[in-house]
């Protein structure tokens, strides 16, 4: 299972249950596959984070998959803060890709691409500032501190 991807604790466990594995039998696997470092929930979340952000993603999404593999608050806001991106550039750099270089101007295509930028999980300020600048202006101003 390990050879495809990294796991989380949460769906190694999932998955061992499912093909009826006892609960403490479980839960050794778990702490020999952590001692002999072939299972790291910190390893774990930084390829997902990248992985989910490749893909045009934003962190409130992100943060979701996280908590739903398993994850508790404080290894999601290492994974997020440790991940690197600049939330605001890859929200602009989503809608870019989607919707073209030039922002909107009509309140029916801004509110359109606000929703697509919500979906994909970006915070409102992010979308917000996504909606207002292109790559190009907005590696010229001061980062968000969101």
């Amino acid at each position: 299972m390990l050879a495809r991807r990294e796991h989380s604790r949460h769906e190694i466990r999932q998955k061992l249950t499912e093909l009826g594995a006892l609960q403490a039998d479980t839960e050794q696997v778990l702490e020999e596959l952590v001692t002999r470092r072939l299972q790291s929930e910190v390893r774990f979340a930084e390829i997902f984070v990248r992985s989910r952000a490749g893909r045009g993603y934003g962190p409130r999404s992100i943060e979701a998959d996280l908590r739903a593999k398993g994850l508790d608050a404080e290894q999601l806001a290492v994974a997020l803060s440790e991940s690197g991106y600049d939330w605001v550039r890859q929200a602009v750099e989503v809608r870019e890709r989607r919707f073209g270089r030039p922002v909107p101007r009509e309140p029916k295509e801004k509110a359109r691409q606000m929703r697509f930028l919500q979906y994909r999980g970006f915070t409102q300020a992010q979308l917000s500032h996504a909606l207002r600048h292109t790559v190009a202006t907005v590696d010229d101003e001061a980062p968000l501190d969101d």
